[in-house]
């Protein structure tokens, strides 16, 4: 993790815990909405929502304004980490909008890691999207390659070779797509 996010996440992470608690009315309460909250920390931008029960449902780093990276952590209700990554923006000669960038980890409500998706932006013919799904144990399942069909906006393809491992690691099998031309 580069050094300019250490502090900021570990404010982040800190202030996680903290619970928002409200006194008790006879009358009906409408229905609780999500409260969002910002923080700027020697020129970067802390976002944070919150669930209706205090808890952090989203936080997101953004570094000053001469980074277009935004460091992007989401909660499940119970505390638990969702998922984590950036995102960011691609300058081409065809795009240039906020998209998925680098790895993005996704757990399930235990905090276990479930899958890894990794974006590789570049131009059409060499952007690809790259997912690992992982058994319970940790080891990998399979490893995917699609075309960046959410970059382009396309439609998905399979493409490059897809492996299938057993739950000690081994490779079972392999599985070769080739991409339209």
């Amino acid at each position: 993790m580069k050094s300019w996010y250490r502090l900021p996440v570990l404010m982040l992470f800190l202030s996680v815990g903290i619970q928002c608690r409200s006194a008790g009315s006879d009358q009906a309460a409408p229905p609780p909405t999500a409260q969002q909250q910002q923080e700027q920390h020697n020129g970067d931008t802390i976002s944070k929502t919150l669930f209706p029960n205090g808890r952090t449902e989203q936080l997101i780093l953004k570094k000053d304004s001469s980074d277009f990276r935004q460091l992007i952590y989401t909660f499940y209700e119970n505390g638990k980490i969702k998922e984590k990554g950036h995102q960011g923006y691609y300058s081409g000669k065809e795009v240039a909008t906020g998209i998925y960038a680098g790895t993005w980890y996704r757990y399930d409500t235990t905090g276990k890691l479930m899958e890894t998706t990794v974006y590789h932006n570049d131009e059409p013919a060499k952007a690809y999207i790259e997912k690992t799904r992982y058994y319970a144990n940790g080891r990998p399942e399979v490893i995917e390659r699609f075309n960046n069909y959410e970059l382009y906006e396309s439609d998905i393809d399979s493409i490059g070779d897809w492996k299938y491992f057993d739950e000690q690691g081994q490779l079972i099998k392999t599985v070769h797509h080739k991409s339209r031309p």
